[in-house]
Parts: C-alpha cells; structure tokens; sequence
C-alpha cells in the first residue's frame, strides 16, 4: 500500500508532465525559449518524481521501470537544455532567413534527436514495464497511457530529425498531454490507496 511519500513523488511527476506538455504547447505557438524552459523544468521533476518512486518500489521490475523512466526523463531534460540557446535565437532574432539557417541540421542537431529519441523511448518502455506489474485498473490505464504518449514523442523526436517540424511538434505537444493525464491517473490511483490505507488504520 501506498505511503505518503510515495504519493509526493508521483504527484510531482504528474505536476512535472504538465509542466512539461504546457511547454510543448507553447513552443507550437512558436514560443520557442518559454517553452523550451518549461521542458527542461517538466522532464526534470519527471526524472526527480520517478527516482523517488523507484527508490520507494518493492516491486524488482517496476523498480527497474522506474528507474528507466528516471533515466529517460532526464536525458532529454538535458538535451533540452542544450538546445535552449537555439530556440531563445528562434524568439529574439526571428528574420526568416536566419530562421531557416537554424532549420539546418548539423552534427549536434543530429545528436540531440537521436539521444532525446533514446530518451523518450526508454521513458516508453519503463512505464510500460510498470503497468504489466500492477493490478490497480486506474493505475494501469494510467502507465499504459504514459508509455503512449513517450513512445509519441520518441517519433516526434524522430520526425525533426528529418526536419518535418510541423508534425514533429504537433507530436510532441500529443505526447506531452498523454504524459500529463498518465501520470495523473497514477497519482490519483496511489493518492487513493494511501486513503485507503489510512482509513484502514483508523477502523483497525
């Protein structure tokens, strides 16, 4: 049963996945730096809220998950944060000729896709790999539609790598709210334990 640490931590990945998808959102609205900012903000706290659950997880295999989700969200945290020069040029120098220069890939750019692909990917399969352990119907429904929406994004991630932005970021901003309303299930169906737990202790 769930405690309320547990609780924090995955309530603060659902907050984070949020985060995270409004930034995605943003950035379709050619906010490129703001919503740049707010990735790297949301897929950090996912990584935190996700290692805080793996360290709680008695489970070996949802502990592993966890840990895969941890890993993955952080990644591409990091690479968000490598690129965030890139898009504040995007929003403060915005000339279209230098914003198809920007379009052009190079090495870095090419790296960066294929990490984030990486990323998002092992963020797929962690979630995955929970929801097959787990017998809460909210609480799978919830991992499955995680998995989802960072297996969405891993094929966003992809699109941009052969530079079709508009449906790489139409992706991206799916697969960010399919994040947010998997976790959030998560959240919900632990919280809901924990209240179980609780009254449980009080009538015994």
């Amino acid at each position: 049963m769930a405690n309320s640490l547990e609780v924090i931590s995955n309530w603060i990945g659902a907050v984070s996945a949020t985060i995270g998808a409004i930034g995605q959102t943003n950035k379709l609205f050619e906010n490129h730096y703001i919503g740049q900012q707010l990735s790297v903000i949301g897929k950090g706290g996912q990584g935190v809220g996700s290692a805080l659950v793996a360290i709680l997880e008695d489970n070996p295999q949802a502990e592993v998950g966890n840990w895969l989700i941890a890993s993955g969200a952080s990644t591409v945290a990091y690479i968000n944060a490598r690129e965030l020069p890139k898009e504040f040029k995007k929003d403060i120098l915005n000339p279209k000729n230098l914003f198809e220069n920007l379009q052009q890939k190079d090495l870095k750019d090419i790296e960066n896709r294929q990490i984030a692909i990486i990323g998002n990917a092992m963020q797929s399969i962690g979630a995955y790999l929970i929801a097959i352990e787990k017998e809460h119907p909210k609480k799978v429904l919830g991992l499955k539609v995680q998995s989802v929406g960072a297996l969405i994004e891993a094929i966003g991630e992809y699109k941009k790598l052969y530079s079709q932005e508009e449906i790489a970021q139409l992706l991206a901003v799916l697969g960010g709210w399919l994040q947010s309303i998997g976790t959030t299930l998560v959240a919900i169906s632990v919280t809901e334990e924990y209240e179980q737990r609780k009254t449980y202790v009080l009538n015994n």
